[in-house]
């Protein structure tokens, strides 16, 4: 990625390898770089989100984040959730 490119960290409780397999392919579109960050537990990624060590936090299908998600996030998030 260039170092333009938008960067993203997100908070994942257990394990990243399904949701890497759909994010990789819609970042790379984006041009964007996402980093997913495993936790073994809610309150391990909500703990991360505050800090602001991630921009995002997913447990299931539920998505948390500290005031609002970058528009370029959500789209990358939302075209990789299962349909």
């Amino acid at each position: 990625m260039s170092d333009d490119s938008p960067a993203y960290d997100v908070g994942v409780v257990g394990s990243t390898a399904d949701l890497e397999a759909a994010v990789r392919p819609q970042a790379e579109a984006t041009g964007a770089d996402v980093e997913l960050r495993s936790y073994d537990d809610a309150a391990a990624a909500r703990a991360a989100l505050e800090s602001e060590e991630v921009d995002a936090a997913i447990d299931g299908n539920v998505v948390f984040v500290t005031s609002s998600l970058d528009s370029s996030l959500e789209r990358i998030l939302n075209a990789a959730r299962p349909r």
